[in-house]
């Protein structure tokens, strides 16, 4: 029985490559050397960077070491089935094939050394003539169609296959086998690997490789993802291909030009990675910032993530990585678990877009927070806005009549719109930009909200009112066209909500603001003259109002389908509601709508409860949502009020101390 191998000590910048030693038969048992080389060589060592799957397994198979630089002869490495697998798919029968395979070519023992090889990495995969991408075997027979599926591809005058003619002419039919096997090749495990990321993006050359025979290289695969990307909004293609897959392949084939840190551990966020510290590890070799994370396998887990976000706190000089922390509905967070400022980076987020330069407070007077480092609690100043006294419809808490729509946003927006108008901090805080603000604060800040601008620019919001009032008309239509029991009578329905969409109407089609310095009550401006009147005879209005009629006539009778499609035409007229109905998705959708004690209105976490409260901590350009908890606060996340990136406050150093657990 052969012995272990024995790594030696490797220097700084140092690293080993393997020669996969030839063989005629496929099934010979794998030998290879090792051989240590520098990245400061020149010329630089020649070989090709493994990229694959581990695999779950216990490491059951070996490889033959036959030498080294050593003299270390005839002794084993442990390695996975799955590797031994794609070594031999690769090994060549007339050649010896040079290879870098973290597996074997990392002592995956010594974790010093591991730490040290993952510093480097980067570097290895970038230096290497070619990354050879092995995505497994085939076991369900999809190589064959996918095959045929780039043999449609046709090379365009650039070299690269033509993707606007394959979108045109060569699309296959809905269940054809071609999408099946695209999905099946968007879903292996490979694609969802966290490290896969730095392995692709950094080769100079790619190529994949499926099962026995099939080979593709990194321009087909993205021509694949990008005539499939291109046909995601046809219903054939979306009941084919799984459209995670289309997004993980997407981030490889066409990666962000600007890689923040921030932005990349966004895009890992539904990545594998057996060990959670590589979540961190992965993206330290292509970040363009990189903070001074150094990676360590001995550090605990919570330490790894708790030190990335105070690197890069104190890197930016802000609290805007607190902003990238979410919690689903059903998970509540636990500071014995898991300190609940520090992000996991294993839940997708988008978090607000702030206007460059504004912010909530002054971070020209930022100061650094102090961490507990034996309980990984922050200690950051603030000041607080006031505890939550409306907080709006969550997922959770939808009304029979929301799940009866199988869509709650038209009653989660009136059931804010109701208690807004009515709620008298928020008339009197507001007064005469009471719409601008509270369209500002369901969108998490689309709409202008700075009151200097407002004030010398009637007109700057016309644009967000217009197609606001369209996209609410197109919920309104969409919710009395989905309810799936007895509908009963749309027309008060409709007369009753159709006012939101007015008072925006109204507000873009007359300029004028009234300057309200006693800060009376009025939520718009005065009403014009009629402008429906405007469109009567529009013949774009007319040909909306006809396809909305064709559809409500399939649910009601014709006086309530005529004065309901009537009343909701006028509003689509030159907007675009899409716009907005993509906005509210990225804000109002997927965040509560709540009003604080003084009037402010805004979005935050989901998991928010009217217990808890809004600071502006120190070096946050937008507040944040806090829980009130034995020995200090549980952090929640981000939120957004109207008008809160242009306070700008100042928050001293005697200012009440929040600790984070």
């Amino acid at each position: 029985m052969d012995s272990a191998y024995e790594y030696g000590v490797l220097g700084a910048g140092e690293f080993r490559v393997l020669r996969l030693i030839r063989a005629e038969q496929g099934d010979d048992d794998l030998k290879c050397r090792l051989d240590r080389v520098r990245l400061s060589d020149r010329p630089p060592a020649s070989y090709y960077a493994l990229s694959y799957v581990w695999g779950s397994g216990a490491a059951s198979e070996s490889i033959k070491v036959v030498g080294d630089n050593n003299n270390n002869n005839n002794k084993t490495v442990k390695i996975t089935e799955t590797l031994s697998k794609c070594l031999k798919r690769y090994r060549l029968a007339d050649a010896d094939l040079v290879l870098w395979v973290d597996q074997i070519c990392i002592n995956q023992q010594d974790l010093d050394e591991r730490s040290a090889q993952v510093q480097i990495m980067g570097d290895i995969y970038r230096n290497a003539a070619s990354v050879l991408a092995w995505l497994g075997e085939d076991p369900g027979g999809s190589c064959l169609a996918l095959a045929q599926f780039l043999g449609d591809m046709h090379l365009g005058a650039n070299g690269e296959p033509d993707i606007d003619c394959f979108v045109r002419n060569h699309l296959p039919e809905a269940k054809s086998p071609k999408w099946e096997a695209l999905d099946a090749l968007l879903g292996l495990p490979y694609f969802s690997r966290v490290w896969v990321m730095q392995e692709v993006i950094l080769g100079r050359k790619v190529s994949f490789r499926w099962g026995a025979d099939l080979g593709f290289d990194l321009t087909q695969l993205r021509a694949l993802v990008s005539a499939a990307d291109r046909a995601g909004t046809s219903e054939l293609f979306f009941s084919s291909v799984g459209t995670v897959g289309i997004h993980r392949a997407m981030v490889l084939t066409n990666p962000p030009q600007e890689r923040r840190f921030e932005d990349v551990m966004i895009r890992v966020a539904h990545r594998h990675a057996s060990n959670p510290r590589d979540r961190i590890f992965a993206v330290l070799g292509f970040v363009d910032d990189r903070p001074g994370i150094v990676p360590r396998y001995d550090t605990p887990v919570r330490a790894v993530f708790t030190d990335a976000a105070m690197q890069v706190i104190a890197q930016r000089k802000n609290l805007d990585i607190l902003s990238y922390v979410s919690y689903p509905v059903s998970h509540a967070p636990d500071p014995a678990k898991w300190p609940t400022w520090v992000p996991a980076w294993d839940y997708p987020i988008s978090p607000f877009i702030v206007k460059s330069g504004a912010s909530t407070t002054d971070l020209d007077r930022f100061a650094m927070p102090c961490l507990d480092a034996e309980n990984h609690s922050l200690g950051v100043r603030g000041r607080p806005f006031g505890r939550i006294e409306f907080l709006g419809m969550t997922p959770a808490g939808r009304s029979d009549f929301a799940q009866a729509t199988r869509n709650y946003t038209a009653e989660k927006i009136w059931e804010a719109w109701k208690f807004a108008s009515a709620f008298e901090p928020t008339r009197k805080r507001y007064g005469p930009f009471f719409l601008d603000m509270f369209l500002s604060s369901i969108l998490g800040g689309w709409a202008e909200d700075d009151r200097d601008k407002l004030a010398s620019d009637h007109s700057v919001n016309d644009k967000i009112f217009r197609d606001f009032a369209a996209f609410w008309a197109d919920v309104l239509a969409r919710t009395v066209r989905w309810i799936q029991d007895d509908p009963g009578d749309p027309v008060p329905f409709v007369k009753e909500r159709i006012v939101l969409a007015e008072l925006l109407a109204v507000r873009f089609k007359d300029k004028h603001i009234p300057q309200d310095n006693n800060n009376n009550n009025n939520s718009a401006p005065p009403p014009v003259d009629d402008w429906r009147s405007e469109l009567a005879n529009d013949a774009q209005c007319a040909e909306i109002r006809t396809e909305l009629l064709g559809k409500m006539e399939q649910k009601f009778d014709g006086p309530a389908a005529d004065f309901v499609s009537r009343e909701l035409s006028y509003f689509y007229h030159d907007a675009d509601w899409v716009r907005v109905s993509e906005i509210w998705d990225h804000a109002g959708s997927t965040h509560a709508i709540f009003a604080l004690s003084d009037g402010r209105l805004g979005i935050g976490p989901l998991i928010m409860e009217k217990t808890d409260v809004v600071v502006a901590l120190n070096g946050g350009r937008v507040p944040f949502v806090l829980r009130p908890t034995d020995g200090g606060y549980v952090f929640l996340g981000a939120c957004y009020t109207a008008g809160c990136i242009h306070e700008n406050l100042v928050v001293s150093q005697e200012e009440e101390m929040f600790q984070l657990r």
